[in-house]
């Protein structure tokens, strides 16, 4: 069977050829299609490895700083959108295991359209891209939203979930979805990796849903099990544990055994400094 990847835009909505070379992963491939890593909405410098096909700078050029958002989706998570509510509806003619949510912005009042038409031509040509669905109006872009901004929803639908928010590299995202998937489902077969989030910075909202059938208490159980190989391969990649959503309370007593020790100290120093008895968000972090 060929494998794509789908880029799903509240501009576009494409998928990406499926990859020439055995080290490039399908969202190395999505990296590609938008001009590659270094150039992806302008962030750290760092390039997806193993590219057989990659556009020129001038290409990569074209989207360069307009790029505000870039969020993988699965299709596993569409699949639970479409099942459990209604009103969506897929929005390619066929399925993909993969989707990114992509949206460029612009001052200018015209000219935007033009500009991902373009690259959109450009990766056609050149066999980055397979699909593509460009959104008409604000309601269809609200709807290609919609679907991103349900699944935190929706995976209560699906019974336990266990959640992780990392981060890493940009670059070692591809890596990291496949070793943790590896990992994830040694350890409880039949759970269901649900990775998705800001492909864009590099920060992945890694859940795990409980597999069919199972006992949603059972499953939630081993939550901290489930944390460690995440978190190990999290390491591995030079990650953090924690990204948006900050350390708080739950992953308070985790933070000692991943920051570097002076580092942790320097913290606890600057803590009791400015808040001495201890009032401000007592009980987060440290």
């Amino acid at each position: 069977m060929k494998r794509s990847f789908a880029l799903l835009c509240t501009l576009v909505l494409l998928s990406c050829a499926t990859p020439k070379t055995k080290e490039q992963s399908l969202v190395d491939r999505a990296v590609d299609a938008m001009g590659g890593a270094e150039r992806l909405a302008s962030i750290r410098s760092v390039s997806a490895k193993g590219t057989s096909k990659q556009w020129e700078p001038e290409q990569s050029d074209m989207a360069g700083g307009e790029i505000t958002s870039f969020e993988l989706i699965p299709r596993i998570g569409l699949d639970f959108v479409l099942e459990h509510f209604e009103t969506m509806r897929d929005v390619l003619s066929q399925k993909h295991p993969w989707y990114v949510l992509i949206e460029l912005s612009s001052q200018a009042r015209s000219g935007l359209r033009a500009v991902m038409e373009e690259l959109l031509a450009d990766g056609l040509e050149r066999g980055l891209i397979e699909d593509a669905t460009i959104a008409d109006s604000l309601e269809q872009g609200k709807m290609f939203w919609r679907i991103r901004e349900l699944f935190g929803e929706v995976q209560r639908h699906e019974g336990g979930s266990i959640k992780h928010d990392i981060s890493v590299p940009v670059a070692a995202v591809p890596a990291f979805i496949s070793e943790a998937s590896a990992a994830v489902t040694k350890l409880i077969p039949g759970s269901r990796p649900l990775p998705f989030g800001h492909l864009g910075d590099g920060n992945i909202h890694y859940n795990v849903a409980q597999p069919v059938g199972a006992d949603k208490a059972d499953f939630l159980k081993r939550w901290d099990e489930v944390n460690a190989v995440v978190f190990d391969v999290v390491a591995k990649h030079g990650g953090s544990i924690s990204a948006e959503h900050g350390i708080g309370v739950i992953k308070r007593d985790l933070l000692p055994k991943v920051k570097d020790p002076v580092a942790f100290e320097l913290m606890r120093t600057l803590k009791r400094t400015l808040d001495p008895k201890g009032i401000l968000n007592p009980g987060k972090v440290l």
